[in-house]
């Protein structure tokens, strides 16, 4: 960028001055372009980034090589061992020889001791099991829990429209015993015949009447032209007190109750007249 800018000056001086205005206008921006883009880029980054590389690289192969590694670990050697190796170091203190051949001898015997609890006959030792997916049972499981589903909506549906029949049932029988009812008993049989121009034949059930005694009276209607008129005794048998009442038993040890006198008759009220006997009372056939 420099050589060119170095080469352009001259150039521009010998050929393009003679030229004339617009030559000379067009070299001078070109020559300024040069220089802006010398001034404001700058030298290439290149050579200090390899630079930087290379200097890094230097530095983790001598952090590596700095680095302590700790000493391999033997198949031999247990935990017990490598614990009283950091205290030898810490402490500067030497332990006995024989605990360091006590604690390996445990190392070496614990895993035959496991083994031998792992194929000992009491004990039964758990096999994993791992359940394979079928999608073919799973698609059965799906159409039986949606057949479950569907017979339990059925069955309530059921339930509903039986209890929904029920009471449908309930209420036509209903409405048609009191359309029995009303039919019986909206006719008056009784007024009709106080009428004298009702036009109707009677007919009677009994035709002996003890006057002396109630009679019940019914009607009955046979037809459009006649009635059936039943008369039914009211007669009440009347019971002795004496025969209702038992005596009472006699106690054994006591006396006989003495016998009531008789009570005086009550006397007459001054300035009331006497009750008049009541007329004998008289029942018509009808």
């Amino acid at each position: 960028m420099s050589l060119s800018i170095l080469l352009g000056i001259p150039i521009y001086l010998i050929y393009i001055v003679k030229e004339g205005l617009e030559f000379q206008i067009a070299g001078g921006i070109i020559l300024l372009s040069l220089t802006s883009l010398l001034l404001f880029s700058g030298p290439s980054p290149i050579k200090p980034i390899l630079s930087q590389k290379e200097y890094l690289e230097n530095n983790s192969n001598e952090l590596v090589n700095d680095i302590e590694l700790p000493p391999p670990v033997l198949e031999k050697e247990g935990a017990n061992y490598r614990r009283k190796q950091k205290i030898k170091r810490s402490r500067g203190r030497n332990v006995a020889d024989e605990d360091f051949e006590s604690d390996t001898l445990e190392d070496e015997e614990l895993p035959q001791l496991v083994e031998e609890k792992e194929y000992s006959n009491d004990i039964k030792i758990a096999m994993p099991y791992v359940a394979s997916i079928d999608p073919q049972s799973e698609m059965e499981s799906e159409i039986d829990i949606f057949i479950s589903q569907k017979r339990l909506r059925r069955e309530e549906l059921k339930k509903k429209i039986t209890i929904e029949r029920r009471m449908e049932l309930a209420k036509r029988k209903a409405s048609k015993v009191s359309n029995w009812t009303e039919a019986e008993d909206g006719e008056n049989i009784s007024k009709l015949l106080k009428d004298p121009n009702h036009g109707l034949t009677i007919l009677l059930e009994s035709e002996e009447v003890d006057s002396t005694i109630p009679h019940g009276i019914s009607y009955v209607r046979i037809d459009q032209q006649r009635i059936l008129k039943v008369r039914i005794p009211l007669h009440i048998p009347i019971k002795n007190i004496e025969d209702v009442i038992s005596p009472l038993p006699e106690l054994p040890g006591l006396p006989p109750l003495p016998e009531l006198p008789g009570l005086p008759p009550l006397p007459e009220l001054p300035g009331l007249p006497p009750l008049p006997t009541p007329p004998p009372v008289k029942y018509s056939e009808d």
